[in-house]
C-alpha cells in the first residue's frame, strides 16, 4: 500500500464533516431543528438569542422579520444580540487567524455562515455579491480594506464583535423592511435573562437538511 507523509500533521479539511455530521444526527436526530429565540423586555428592547442555527441566512431573517410583524411587533427601542449559548474563546489553533470562508468559526449567533460576500460593480464600487443580502455598514467597512477585483467572501469568525454587528445590522434592515421601527440602531451585546421566549424561531431546516448541504 502506498503511503505519503503518513506522519505529517495535516488539516483534515472536509473529511471532518463526515464524523461530525454523524455525531450530530445521532445525538440530536434527523428531524431536530435549531432555534433562535426572541424576547421583548419592559423597556421595549428586542433580544435575539442564538442557539447555533447554522442556516440563519438572509432569506431566513427576512421570513423571521415578517413573522415578528405578524405578531404585531411595531417598534423596538434597542436590538440586542446574545451569543452566550456557546462557550467563547475556544482553543482551536488550526482556525486561529484563518481567513478562508469555509473555515469561518461557528457561533451561537451568526448569519450567512459567519461570512460577508462582497463584489464590485463596473464603477469599482463595493456591492453585496448576494441579491438577497443588503450591503451593511460592516460589509462596507470590510470592502474599504480590499482592492477591487473578483467577488470575495470574507470570514468573520476571528472577530466575534464584528460578526455580531453584522447580525444586528441584517436584522435591523429586514425589520425595517416590514415596517418595524428601531429607535436606536447601535449594536448591543447582552445575555438574555428571560426564561421563555416570546417569539420562538425554529429553523425551517432539519439536521438532515444541514447534513445533506454539507
Amino acid at each position: 500500500m502506498f503511503s505519503l507523509n503518513a506522519d505529517k500533521p495535516l488539516v483534515p479539511a472536509s473529511l471532518l464533516k463526515i464524523p461530525l455530521a454523524q455525531a450530530v444526527l445521532t445525538a440530536l436526530g434527523e428531524d431536530y431543528r435549531f432555534e433562535t429565540h426572541f424576547y421583548q423586555n419592559a423597556r421595549g428592547d428586542l433580544l435575539v438569542r442564538g442557539l447555533g442555527d447554522p442556516f440563519l441566512v438572509s432569506e431566513e431573517i427576512a421570513l423571521i422579520a415578517k413573522r415578528l410583524a405578524q405578531q404585531e411587533l411595531q417598534q423596538i427601542r434597542r436590538l440586542v444580540v446574545d451569543d452566550s449559548a456557546f462557550a467563547s474563546a475556544l482553543d482551536l489553533p488550526l482556525e486561529s487567524g484563518a481567513d478562508d470562508p469555509y473555515a469561518a468559526r461557528n457561533s451561537a449567533l451568526a448569519v450567512n455562515f459567519n461570512t460577508v460576500n462582497l463584489a464590485w460593480n463596473t464603477e469599482q464600487q463595493i456591492i453585496s455579491a448576494e441579491p438577497q443580502t443588503p450591503l451593511t455598514e460592516v460589509a462596507r467597512s470590510l470592502g474599504r480594506g480590499l482592492a477591487p477585483g473578483q467577488p470575495r467572501r470574507v470570514n468573520l469568525g476571528s472577530n466575534p464583535e464584528l460578526g455580531l454587528a453584522q447580525v444586528q445590522q441584517l436584522f435591523a434592515y429586514f425589520l425595517a423592511d416590514v415596517g418595524i421601527v428601531l429607535a436606536d440602531a447601535r449594536c448591543y451585546r447582552e445575555a438574555a435573562v428571560v426564561s421563555s421566549p416570546q417569539f420562538p424561531g425554529p429553523s425551517r431546516h432539519t439536521c438532515r437538511d444541514v447534513a445533506l448541504f454539507e
